[in-house]
């Protein structure tokens, strides 16, 4: 008989433990919950924050609206670019070449002007403009290159590559696509933006840590800079939606820039639609994203 009761107080024993232990997991269950309902919370409010900033403009100078013109191959690599941005710009800049020059090309076939291209993850690529030159170094780090890419262990800041090739005081149009370390490049490029007529940039935001990183950036450049054109990256299949916007937005875009110097008057354009007739497919084998930022 106290062998029975034993067995009997250590049967509720144990029964009161797992009640404990399993109301405990039930406890830590709800907290992670909360806690991810409040980073989904979080993250959702900086994409609404970052639609109100990709409001494109239409923009003009002394002779009318700035035209808008495509240079670089169809497809990826391909950009469209204010008319008075490349006229105005003594040299081009270049960032994230791969396997394609010919938007830093067309640059200096076009103005007969100097152009390069960096790219730390290439050897060599094979120019045909002799004012066009590749220059295997890197913008402020070699930590993004694609992963079937060696570094060639060279990069340094925007201001060095000014000062080593002579340029502190040319007027400057600046393409970047650099897989997510435009966030630190652009710290350094910050102080010379009086000096740039124009960008292109690819933003990638594709990680949740940069959704900050690129709230920052466009407001930013939205003080000096309006912004022209937009463009979803198609070989990025990660989106979001917004109560701002119509459809899936792209966490990679193409953002083509003007200096506000360069500008005598802008209104919000009319169309907030993309694609736009010029624009083409960054990967073929997926159809372009179609969205809409609401006036």
């Amino acid at each position: 008989m106290l062998v029975s009761l034993v067995d009997f107080m250590r049967g509720i024993l144990i029964l009161l433990s797992a009640v404990v232990i399993t109301a405990g997991l039930s406890f830590s269950a709800v907290n992670v919950d909360q806690n991810a309902a409040g980073k989904n919370e979080i993250v959702q409010q900086l994409f609404e924050e970052l639609v109100l900033k990709l409001k494109v403009y239409t923009v003009f100078d002394q002779s009318g609206p700035i035209q808008l013109i495509r240079h670089g191959k169809p497809g990826d690599g391909g950009y469209l670019v204010p008319r008075v941005a490349f006229e105005k710009a003594d040299v081009l800049l270049g960032y994230g070449i791969a396997d394609d020059i010919s938007f830093e090309e067309s640059f200096s076939t076009l103005y007969q002007k100097p152009s390069f291209g960096f790219d730390c993850g290439v050897e060599n690529i094979l120019v045909n403009n002799n004012l066009c030159r590749f220059i295997p170094e890197c913008i402020a780090n070699d930590s993004n290159l694609y992963s079937h890419q060696k570094s060639s262990g060279k990069f340094s800041t925007f201001s060095d590559q000014l000062k080593k090739l002579e340029l502190q005081d040319k007027k400057l149009f600046i393409k970047m696509d650099i897989e997510g370390a435009e966030y630190v490049a652009f710290e350094g490029i910050h102080p010379f933006f009086a000096n740039i007529t124009g960008i292109v940039l690819e933003v990638h935001f594709t990680k949740d840590s940069q959704i900050v990183l690129v709230n920052r950036l466009l407001e930013k450049l939205l003080k000096d800079f309006y912004l022209v054109h937009l463009h979803a990256n198609n070989c990025a299949l990660s989106t979001f939606k917004t109560k701002y916007s119509n459809g899936d937005v792209s966490r990679v875009l193409e953002l083509t820039f003007i200096n506000k110097n360069l500008v005598t008057n802008a209104v919000l354009s009319e169309n907030q639609s993309y694609p736009l007739p010029a624009d083409m497919e960054n990967c073929h084998t997926y159809p372009l994203t179609k969205f809409e930022i609401l006036k």
